[in-house]
């Protein structure tokens, strides 16, 4: 690939960018997280009562209530509202977690699995939000039961990896603000000058 192509620029999150989630423990709460940490938009659908395997879901997560009660319908509706699944498969396979990559399949969504715990699990995931122009990023993995401490690792991770492109984000808008004030400037610095 050529220097300077698309695949060689660095990433930046698409405007409007959010993650969402079904609110259980485990990988789902560490993604919801990390977002209210990094000040990213989040949500996803919970079920009925907003049930978690630890109790009722936390408030602080901007999750939508199913009429249902069943988790599968949940995590159907977070496969279809989302653009891509991202997939932390955790070291114990989950019921779960596999129906989460059925259901993205079946409805011909992009999903990518990834190893949390894999040194190019950051570069690797950036590729695949960058390459299936993801901007409602649906997280999913094991719960917190099945994978002991995988929320923490899974907001610490996911933290470490979209800061950067947040902050890229940033100095973008800021330059492309100084390029028009820039442009503005210069259009009215003549027409002040010739009246």
């Amino acid at each position: 690939m050529e220097a300077g192509s698309f695949q060689d620029e660095p990433f930046i999150l698409p405007k409007g960018f959010s993650i969402i989630s079904g609110g259980q423990t485990g990988v789902d709460r560490g993604a919801l997280d990390a977002a209210i940490h990094l000040g990213i938009a989040h949500g996803g659908w919970c079920p009925s009562g907003r049930k978690a395997e630890d109790g009722k879901i936390p408030a602080k997560y901007n999750l939508k209530e199913m009429t249902a009660s069943q988790y599968w319908k949940r995590t159907e509706q977070n496969v279809l509202d989302s653009d891509g699944t991202l997939v932390f498969p955790g070291k114990v396979k989950s019921k779960g977690t596999a129906l989460t990559i059925r259901l993205a399949k079946k409805h011909d969504k992009p999903v990518a699995v990834i190893p949390i715990d894999s040194p190019a699990t950051a570069s690797t995931m950036l590729a695949w939000l960058k390459t299936s122009q993801i901007k409602v990023l649906n997280i999913a993995g094991p719960r917190e039961s099945g994978s002991k401490g995988i929320s923490a690792v899974t907001k610490i991770f996911l933290i470490n990896a979209l800061k950067p492109a947040l902050q890229r984000n940033y100095f973008v808008a800021e330059a492309i603000k100084k390029q028009v004030y820039s442009a503005d400037l210069n259009s009215t610095v003549p027409n002040i000058f010739c009246n």
